[in-house]
């Protein structure tokens, strides 16, 4: 079982210059988490009595809770439910706090790229951040509060259809003598029991009884009828709503196509060849009337679930052949068995373009393919 690499180009170029930047949180403290553990009290909180939100953390000594300040909207692009807020005692610079907020999402995402998204949705920076699991995160940023600059120390954890995201905030004018809590606090928060199921409803197709793989509800699937077993293929497209103005006096909603996914498989034989398969793809783009530009980055973490091994996807920037086409992506892949080649691509809105979008859309090819699994086929 392998994928492999099917296209030449000049040589990588710039991943998403923001994500790369962000430089890895510091966990340097000024003493032990056995002497922070003497002057701080733990707190297990199961806020709206759902197991799912059940957390613990250890504050400082004479923290309060502000409890009603909870069930409050707070707008961010989307609305966030506190769920939990504490506050530090006053001091000169005023207090620190502790806050756990959640949002609902209905796409699939990882922790890491919702994160990223709502910081280029808020027009904040990241100036931090590590990366637990494609489902949690930590990281670090600056934003005001009534006129007051906020250092924030975050962990983001994707839950079920949810993103819970639970912030120390310390006044910037405290910072450093603060710091040192801030991070062995968040240290020892934690989601007890988070959801793990998926953030939308997932629906299988099968090719027959060849080969299955999931993929959220929320795609449309278009699956022409199967004529010949040998040579099979299936299209997911990604549509969203774009409102545009009419004769400038009225508005309507008009679908706009931000990712495509195409999975095929060919009955391999002695007169189809991998060499088939990379002309087969180069073909179609030239159909699609597009060409591949140059390398962005070669994918190496996602795990075929099925024998659980992580394969390769190459990444490519894309252009148009007659039309010119801003910023989109190609991610492809052939997988080999004994019987089959199996050739995934998706097709997406650039990263640069609409990061949010392109998150969505890998998040769903990287979920499509993690679940293929053949039936026929024995796993070399």
């Amino acid at each position: 079982l392998s994928f492999s690499l099917f296209f030449l180009s000049s040589g990588p170029a710039n991943a998403y210059a923001g994500k790369d930047k962000i430089p890895p949180l510091s966990y340097k403290v000024r003493e032990t988490v056995s002497d922070y553990h003497l002057r701080s009290d733990e707190y297990n909180i199961t806020p709206l009595e759902d197991r799912a939100l059940n957390f613990k953390i250890r504050l400082p000594q004479g923290w309060t809770p502000l409890d009603s300040d909870l069930n409050k909207g707070d707008i961010g692009g989307d609305i966030f439910r506190l769920l939990a807020i504490y506050t530090s005692p006053a001091n000169f610079s005023g207090r620190s706090q502790f806050r756990v907020r959640s949002i609902d999402i209905n796409y699939l995402t990882s922790a890491n790229n919702w994160m990223i998204s709502y910081m280029l949705q808020m027009g904040f920076s990241l100036e931090g951040i590590h990366v637990f699991s494609r489902n949690k995160i930590e990281a670090q940023y600056t934003l005001f509060i009534d006129k007051t600059p906020y250092v924030i120390r975050a962990v983001v954890e994707v839950s079920g259809r949810r993103v819970v995201i639970a912030e120390y905030m310390v006044p910037q004018e405290s910072y450093e003598e603060g710091k040192n809590d801030q991070i062995l606090a968040m240290n020892s928060y934690a989601l007890l029991s988070p959801d793990m199921t998926p953030s939308v409803d997932m629906k299988t197709f099968s090719f027959v009884d060849l080969a299955r793989f999931d993929y959220p509800g929320t795609w449309n699937l278009i699956a022409p009828v199967i004529t010949n077993i040998d040579d099979m293929s299936v299209t997911l497209t990604n549509v969203f709503d774009r409102e545009v103005t009419v004769e400038k006096t009225a508005k309507e909603s008009t679908p706009q196509l931000n990712g495509r996914i195409d999975i095929s498989i060919i009955a391999r034989n002695e007169e189809t060849t991998l060499q088939d398969q990379i002309a087969r793809l180069q073909t179609e783009m030239g159909e699609r009337k597009i060409k591949i530009s140059k390398l962005i980055e070669v994918v190496n973490d996602i795990e075929l679930k099925a024998i659980k091994k992580k394969i390769r996807v190459d990444v490519y920037a894309v252009e148009g052949t007659e039309a010119k086409l801003v910023d989109h992506e190609y991610w492809g892949a052939i997988l080999q068995t004994p019987g089959h080649f199996y050739l995934v691509r998706l097709i997406t809105v650039g990263r640069l373009q609409n990061f949010s979008a392109w998150s969505q859309n890998i998040e769903t090819f990287r979920h499509i393919i993690g679940s293929l699994s053949p039936n026929k086929d024995s796993i070399e």
